[in-house]
């Protein structure tokens, strides 16, 4: 039997003002990654985002990931628009970017390449 690939994520994000929802994974190797496309819709108060490739393939089966629900205010955006993609077509920091703040977290242990 098989599943769906990668993780959904759902949640409630208010008062967000001129801010974005954005979603980041702080990877094992300590490296933040832009996991999403561009923002994260927010109606009526509610958000679901499907991260279908978390890692890479079977080499990182059993490790764990943190996806975070990141506030972007616009000097977040402003960062992440000009962002080039590295070598593997990742977006990646070292920190959250200035204007980017942790909303939430949650822990996702890999299971399947």
């Amino acid at each position: 039997m098989h599943g769906q690939a990668g993780v959904t994520l759902t949640g409630t994000a208010t008062g967000l003002g001129g801010s974005r929802l954005r979603i980041f994974e702080l990877a094992p190797d300590g490296l933040y990654y832009v996991a999403d496309e561009g923002r994260v819709p927010v109606h009526a108060g509610r958000w679901r985002f499907h991260n279908g490739t978390i890692g890479s393939g079977a080499q990182d089966v059993g490790k764990v990931f943190t996806t975070i629900a990141v506030i972007a205010d616009a000097a977040c955006g402003r960062t992440l628009a000009a962002a080039v993609p590295n070598g593997e077509g990742n977006v990646v920091y070292r920190t959250l970017p200035p204007g980017c703040r942790e909303g939430d977290s949650v822990r996702v242990r890999k299971v399947a390449p």
